[in-house]
């Protein structure tokens, strides 16, 4: 009986508690966004992740101890990695994401709800800064999308990722 009733209460969670989706207020997610946390997957930073999992690694960030590294040892494989997180708590007005990457032989995307942006990745540490509005809402989605081009070793690094009020 207590089997069941165990059963029966798992089923009813699963069944009936809403989805939980990740969310942190701008102080929040300029705290993890140097990758800078106790743990080393990207769910331990607070992202949504689809795709290939990958995870922080303390061996060639930009600043600090700890970067998001991305790579495929094989040519056979497709890296593929979409990682996402809402920011909570904005007030209307332009922001300015900024962010650091390095990496080779993959395309690379970065978007604010739907508005997305092509990155060109190079093999160096380049920092990228793009500007989105804050118009109705005080919540945006910030989504990466990583893909590796087939037939090749892809592999990036990506560091320092924060989110200011310019205006």
């Amino acid at each position: 009986m207590k089997k069941l009733m165990v059963v029966l209460i798992a089923v009813f969670i699963v069944a009936f508690v809403p989805s939980f989706s990740y969310a942190e207020t701008l102080e929040q997610f300029n705290k993890t966004g140097g990758f800078e946390i106790e743990g080393w997957s990207l769910a331990d930073a607070g992202w949504t992740i689809s795709g290939t999992e990958r995870w922080i690694s303390g061996e060639e960030p930009y600043k600090g101890k700890k970067a998001l590294k991305l790579w495929d040892d094989e040519e056979i494989h497709k890296l593929d990695l979409t990682m996402s997180k809402n920011v909570t708590g904005l007030d209307k007005g332009t922001y300015e994401i900024s962010f650091y990457l390095r990496g080779d032989f993959m395309k690379a995307y970065f978007s604010v709800d739907k508005n997305s942006k092509n990155i060109a990745v190079s093999s160096s540490w380049k920092n990228y800064k793009v500007r989105f509005n804050v118009v109705s809402k005080e919540s945006v989605n910030i989504k990466f999308v990583f893909i590796g081009k087939d037939g090749t070793k892809p592999w990036a690094w990506m560091d320092g990722i924060s989110i200011k009020k310019v205006q």
